[in-house]
């Protein structure tokens, strides 16, 4: 994240765009970070060191495994990321629509507070249904849950793939909006 802000930034100086930080202003950041958030994380180490108390288990194991049931075709993996793509998805395409228009030229916002109003219901959307979901992976006990991170990473690698498709293929009418959709597409 820090690399993606440092290229835009650098990008934003060099078209004299008045989004760039100062080199200056990016330095009072680092020296408050330094400075002020590390020696807090080493002390709230230090505290929760001597203040840990031992391990206690918050429920006993059993010596047999119990057998694992089959599960329902509503709650295995497929059709469960199904919902928590077509959901988010179906919420946020209309804002979709609009940003992608605004990008390339085609519409101006006249209301910039559009976007954030439609962006609170998308972010309160995507909280629920992550929650639902996590409810049901965990109340099925399913023990295969990481598998579903392999299909995160192929679905993240053609999402980098539109965006690369999309960035070459559609003419933008400047290099910063194109830096500046790649940039915010991969962050």
């Amino acid at each position: 994240m820090f690399v993606a802000a440092s290229i835009l930034n650098i990008v934003a100086i060099s078209y004299r765009a008045t989004v760039g930080l100062p080199f200056g202003s990016i330095i009072v950041i680092l020296v408050l970070f330094t400075f002020l958030a590390t020696p807090l994380l080493a002390f709230g180490g230090v505290i929760g060191y001597r203040f840990s108390s031992k391990f206690q288990s918050p429920s006993a194991t059993k010596r047999h495994p119990r057998d694992i049931q089959q599960l329902a075709w509503y709650r295995r993996t497929p059709f469960l990321m199904f919902i928590g793509g077509l959901v988010p998805f179906s919420a946020i395409v209309l804002q979709l629509h609009q940003v992608y228009a605004s990008m390339w030229g085609y519409k101006i916002y006249t209301l910039p507070s559009i976007l954030f109003v439609t962006f609170i219901p998308v972010i309160v959307i995507i909280a629920l249904v992550s929650i639902g979901l996590t409810y049901i992976q965990l109340s099925v006990e399913d023990h295969e849950w990481w598998w579903r991170y392999v299909v995160l990473l192929i679905s993240m690698l053609a999402a980098c793939f539109h965006l690369i498709f999309f960035s070459f293929t559609l003419p933008l009418l400047c290099a910063w909006r194109n830096i500046l959709y790649l940039i915010t597409m991969t962050s």
